[in-house]
């Protein structure tokens, strides 16, 4: 990490999302804010609090799997107030199981803040992924690991800049850990032979900068995974497998670096996007599409706009290598990192989420930890529009919020009704993101139509919004006999990226 002198030393953090946020106590949750926010976030007092919570929650499962069965069954069911989600249409399984999800989350990140974990983690295909992925997707497709850096024509044409330029030189480009996914019967891997078992494929295999050069000119998904901005692997779970698969196309996770400590805060995130996003246009790809969750799709959000209003409105014009992205899917976009919505006191979307305030409190205050403490040397150097100085409520970080609608208007501008650029918004009614994602798409509707128009009523930047009623935050990560709305989402974007 580069040094700081005297002058450019850390400050006091300002404007930085709260330590502790209160959930709302219940029997099953229950609160003690005068104590807890007392805790400091560093002590070791949070573990006892978090096991002390947690040996609360599985003492409560037997209570709670009565009152779920009896509500299924029982001819004289329990009161409603009493039954865990019973305003919700839940099927009897998503009542037996995603409250007690929501708990264990709360009872081991509703308090303190997240530990450094180091960056080691990132570079390795999970465990839990090398034991289940045959479990996942049948052993259809494949994941390689490369570390790839920021591309020589991204270096060359300065593609950092502006909101990308860390202040204090401190949070730099770096290799970024990257991830491959794909079906393994695509060209460029082993096919079956007639016999059934895997014959050597007649292409360079896929590891090869060869094969992938040899996809120029074709399609590919960068994913960004959830996680709070302070955890999340693209290869965990079966969210890239199940896009590869569904819409027969190669995913390219980026492993971005997490905020677990502020020098690998914002804007090292959208350092590690940018420099995957290179490394694919270098390649030759020219449908690139985006696609994230929850904190990782308020990410694509946010690299979409620097790319749009940053480098493509340059002064000077653009990079001569830039390739604009052709669209994007969103699972449940953390986006609005400002919480003015989804921690407000008058959000009762996400009474039965996975979700909650301090949660959501301590993933904000980890990503903009390097920005928040600059020195005020530093700060008044710098531009008042920059995130240095807007933080969350900066229109790159916080597209949801009404004062980033110029900043959509400008990426709609950027595309034309000859290839207009596409989104897919995927959320439940039932997170406690739902406000946010609903103003957030109510911005991009409104910048559409201050985008280009044909004379037959197309525009510049198409919009399709679909809002799983009863549904929770990534609902989508369930197994389709959990949640319906998981494989009906899965479709959805499969056939979406299909048809780019």
């Amino acid at each position: 990490m580069t040094a700081l002198s005297p002058a450019h030393a850390p400050a006091p953090a300002r404007g930085l999302a709260p330590a502790y946020l209160p959930s709302l106590s219940t029997l099953w949750m229950p609160s003690f804010p005068l104590i807890e926010r007392h805790v400091p976030p560093d002590s070791h007092l949070n573990w006892l609090v978090r096991l002390a919570r947690l040996v609360w929650v599985i003492a409560l499962l037997p209570l709670h799997a009565l009152l779920v069965l009896l509500h299924a069954a029982s001819p004289v069911p329990p009161p409603t107030s009493w039954v865990p989600g019973a305003s919700r249409r839940w099927t009897t399984t998503q009542r037996l199981l995603y409250p007690p999800v929501g708990r264990a989350l709360w009872a081991i990140t509703g308090i303190g803040r997240c530990p450094d974990v180091g960056d080691r983690w990132e570079y390795d295909v999970p465990l839990s992924t090398r034991v289940s992925l045959h479990h996942l997707v049948g052993g259809r497709a494949s994941v390689e690991a490369e570390v790839i850096e920021l591309s020589g024509a991204a270096r060359r044409e300065a593609w950092v800049r502006g909101e990308a330029a860390d202040p204090a030189g401190v949070v730099l480009s770096r290799p970024v850990p990257c991830f491959w996914i794909e079906a393994k019967d695509t060209p460029t891997t082993a096919r079956e032979g007639a016999s059934g078992g895997a014959v050597a494929s007649e292409v360079p295999p896929f590891g090869s900068a060869d094969a992938r050069r040899r996809t120029r000119g074709g399609k590919v998904v960068m994913f960004l995974a959830g996680g709070g901005h302070v955890t999340g692997h693209p290869a965990e779970g079966g969210r890239c497998f199940s896009l590869a698969l569904d819409a027969n196309v190669t995913v390219f996770g980026v492993n971005y670096r997490k905020a677990t400590h502020p020098s690998r805060a914002f804007p090292g995130a959208l350092l590690d996007a940018l420099a995957g996003y290179s490394h694919l246009v270098e390649l030759g790809f020219d449908t690139i599409i985006l696609a994230g969750d929850s904190a990782g799709g308020g990410l694509c959000a946010t690299l979409l706009l620097y790319l749009t209003n940053t480098l493509a409105r340059a002064p000077r014009g653009p990079p001569p290598s830039l390739v604009l992205p052709a669209g994007c899917v969103l699972y449940s976009p953390w986006v609005d990192v400002s919480l003015s919505t989804s921690c407000s006191p008058h959000n009762t979307a996400g009474a039965d989420d996975i979700l909650n305030p301090s949660m959501m409190a301590c993933g904000a205050r980890h990503y903009l930890s390097h920005l928040g403490a600059l020195h005020p040397d530093l700060l008044a150097k710098q531009p008042a529009h920059s995130p240095a100085h807007l933080l969350s409520r900066h229109p790159f970080i916080s597209p949801a919020l009404p004062s980033a609608l110029e900043a959509l208007q400008t990426l709609a501008l950027a595309y034309s009704t000859e290839r207009p650029f596409k989104w897919l918004v995927l959320s439940g009614s039932a997170e406690m993101l739902a406000p946010e994602i609903r103003a957030f798409v109510a911005n991009l509707r409104r910048a559409a139509h201050a985008g280009s128009a044909a004379e037959d009523g197309s525009k510049s930047m198409e919009v399709e919004f679909i809002e799983e009623k009863d549904e929770t935050h990534c609902y989508f990560l369930w197994p389709s006999w959990v949640s319906p709305g998981a494989g009906r989402a899965l479709e959805r974007a499969g056939a979406f990226v299909r048809g780019m």
